[in-house]
C-alpha cells in the first residue's frame, strides 16, 4: 500500500496509495466540471476555474513528478532530500484542506439563503462593483493616476538599476532595500497589476482605447525590468478567467486557447530574461524540465522541504499576527522580521533573507499556524466564499453584458483579496492597498463629480 514507484527513468514517482488517491480525486474534479459546469451550460465557471490551477494541476496532476529523481540532478546545490515521505505529507495536508473547500462549497447550497455572513461577502463585491463602475466613468481621471503611478515606478527603477548595476530582475535588490522596498511594493508588486487589471476592463468597454494601450505596454516594460513574472501574468489570466466566464457558452475557443498560448510565452520570456545564466540550471536544461522541476509549479515539493527542516512547533497565529502589521517593513520590526511567514520559512529550510520565500500550496500557511484544525477552518471558510462567489456570478439581475463583466471582475478582485487574508497572512498587505485603491478611486472620482455639480 505505501511502495514506492519510479517511472520513466525517474522522472515519475509516486506511493501506491496516495497515487491512486490522485487519480480518485481527478476524476472526481472533472466529473464535478462536467455535470456541474459543462453541462449547464458553462465553458468554465467561478468555482471550477479557481480550483483549476491551485488544485487540480498544482497538487493533483503535478503529484507525480513533485518527489522525481530528476530533482537531485537539477537542483543539486540545494542541501534537500525531496523524500517521498515529506512530498506525500504535503500533498495530504493540501488535499485534507480542498476537502474542506469542498464540504464548505456544500455548506453554502444548504445555507444560501439570507445571513450575515453571506451580507458581508455580497457587500464587498457590491462595494468593489461600484468603484469599477466609477472608474469606468471616469476613465481620463483613472489614466492620470496610472501615468503618475508609471513615472514612480520608471523612477524606482532607474534608482535600482543605478544602484544595484543590476538591468533585469531588480525585485532581487528591492527585497534588501530599505524604504525602497516598501515604495516598490505598493508602486510595482501591487500598483502595477492592479491598474492593469481594471485598465483591461476599461480597454474592453472603451471606445478610446490607444490611450490604454500605451499604459499597459509601459506597465509590461516596468514589470518586465523588474522581472515579476507572476505579476505581470496574472491581470491577464484574470481578465481571460472572467471573460470566459461572461461569454458563458458561447464559441470564444479559438480566442481562449491563443490567448493562453501568448501568456505562457511571456511567462516563460520574462523567466528566462531574469535568469542569470551563469548561475541558473535553467539555462542548460531543457523546458519540459523547466516546467516540471522548475519553480513554476513547485508548490507541493516547496512544502516538503519546509516540512522536512520544521521542528514541529506551530507558529500559533504569529503570523497572522506579523501579517496585520504587513504595512510596517521587516528591517523595522523584530517582529515581522522573525514571524513574517517567507521569513520563518526561509530560516527554516537555510535560505537567505532576501529571498522571496517557498511556495507551500494554498494551506502551508494554515497549518504552520495553526496545524490540521487549520486547515480545515480556513478550507471551510474559503469554500463557502467561493461558492457564494459563485453563485452570485450564475445568479444576479445584470442587463448588459458591460455590467456583467464589471460584476465578474469584482467578484474575482475580491476573491484574491479573500484569498490573502486566509491563506497568506505575510501578504495581507496585498489585501490593505487592493482595498485602499478602490476607497482612493472612489473618493477621488466622487470629489470630481461634486465639483461638476
Amino acid at each position: 500500500m505505501f511502495e514506492t514507484f519510479d517511472f520513466l527513468n525517474g522522472y515519475l514517482k509516486i506511493t501506491a496509495l496516495v497515487g491512486a488517491l490522485d487519480v480518485l480525486l481527478i476524476l472526481h474534479f472533472l466529473l464535478s466540471y462536467y455535470f456541474c459546469c459543462y453541462k449547464k451550460g458553462y465553458l468554465i465557471d467561478l468555482w471550477h476555474g479557481s480550483l483549476l490551477f491551485v488544485y487540480f494541476f498544482t497538487i493533483l496532476v503535478f503529484y507525480p513528478f513533485m518527489g522525481s529523481e530528476r530533482l537531485l540532478d537539477l537542483r543539486f546545490f540545494y542541501n534537500w532530500s525531496y523524500s517521498i515521505q515529506f512530498i506525500d505529507w504535503a500533498w495530504f495536508i493540501n488535499v485534507l484542506g480542498f476537502i474542506a473547500v469542498f464540504f464548505g462549497g456544500f455548506c453554502f447550497t444548504i445555507l444560501k439563503r439570507k445571513n450575515t455572513f453571506n451580507g458581508i461577502i455580497l457587500w464587498s463585491v457590491k462595494k468593489c462593483d461600484y468603484a469599477i463602475n466609477r472608474i469606468l466613468q471616469h476613465e481620463n481621471q483613472f489614466l492620470l493616476m496610472y501615468q503618475i503611478n508609471n513615472c514612480i515606478c520608471a523612477y524606482l527603477l532607474f534608482y535600482g538599476i543605478t544602484t544595484s548595476g543590476l538591468f533585469v530582475n531588480l525585485r532581487v535588490f528591492f527585497m534588501t532595500a530599505g524604504i525602497y522596498s516598501a515604495l516598490s511594493n505598493v508602486f510595482i508588486q501591487v500598483g502595477q497589476p492592479i491598474f492593469l487589471f481594471f485598465s483591461l476592463i476599461a480597454l474592453y468597454v472603451s471606445n478610446s482605447r490607444l490611450k490604454i494601450i500605451v499604459q499597459i505596454i509601459f506597465s509590461i516594460i516596468i514589470l518586465n525590468i523588474y522581472g515579476a513574472r507572476s505579476t505581470l501574468v496574472y491581470p491577464f489570466v484574470s481578465f481571460l478567467f472572467g471573460y470566459i466566464i461572461v461569454n458563458k457558452n458561447k464559441t470564444v475557443f479559438k480566442k481562449i486557447l491563443i490567448s493562453f498560448l501568448v501568456l505562457t510565452v511571456v511567462f516563460f520570456a520574462v523567466e528566462q530574461y531574469r535568469t542569470d545564466s551563469d548561475t541558473s540550471y535553467m539555462s542548460s536544461y531543457s523546458l519540459t524540465d523547466r516546467i516540471l522541476f522548475g519553480n513554476n509549479i513547485s508548490d507541493i515539493r516547496d512544502f516538503s522541504v519546509i516540512l522536512e527542516c520544521w521542528d514541529g512547533n506551530y507558529m500559533l497565529g504569529r503570523n497572522i499576527i506579523a501579517g496585520i502589521i504587513s504595512f510596517i517593513p521587516k528591517e523595522y520590526s523584530q517582529f515581522r522580521s522573525s514571524w513574517n511567514t517567507a521569513s520563518y520559512t526561509n530560516n527554516l529550510v537555510g535560505l537567505p533573507d532576501s529571498h522571496p520565500g517557498l511556495r507551500g500550496g494554498l494551506f502551508s500557511e494554515p497549518f504552520l499556524s495553526g496545524g490540521y484544525l487549520g486547515v480545515v477552518f480556513t478550507g471551510l471558510i474559503f469554500g463557502y466564499i467561493l461558492a457564494a462567489l459563485d453563485y452570485k456570478s450564475k445568479h444576479n439581475d445584470c442587463l448588459s453584458e458591460k455590467y456583467y463583466l464589471v460584476l465578474v471582475m469584482s467578484l474575482l478582485f475580491m476573491k484574491d483579496i479573500f484569498i490573502y487574508i486566509l491563506f497568506q497572512s505575510s501578504l495581507l498587505w496585498l489585501a490593505y492597498l487592493r482595498i485602499l485603491f478602490l476607497l482612493l478611486c472612489v473618493a477621488v472620482f466622487s470629489v470630481k463629480l461634486r465639483l461638476n455639480r
